[in-house]
């Protein structure tokens, strides 16, 4: 079974399970132009609703969490040595 097909005027040829790609031309050695990875990046994130909305979401609550444990830890060591000020340094010794 052999299928043909045009993406971007790149011809790909596949046998079975397997994508024969052409030669890279050397012209461009291989790369691309900035605005074709921002371009293949938004066309991804567009394809993939449901997984870039539960990156985000779970990037989100990473953040927010890690925010409020150092704020929490902040907020008891204040407490802590609040206490200990108002207590005085004569009954510990």
């Amino acid at each position: 079974m052999t299928t043909e097909a045009s993406v971007q005027s790149v011809d790909i040829v596949q046998h079975s399970s397997e994508i024969i790609l052409p030669p890279i031309d050397e012209k461009t050695d291989g790369t691309a132009s900035t605005w074709q990875l921002i371009s293949m990046a938004l066309e991804s994130l567009w394809t993939n609703k449901l997984r870039s909305f539960l990156t985000t979401l779970g990037i989100t609550i990473g953040v927010a969490s890690v925010v409020a444990l150092l704020a929490l830890g902040d907020g008891a060591s204040t407490e802590i040595t609040g206490s200990i000020q108002s207590v005085g340094t004569n009954l510990l010794t």
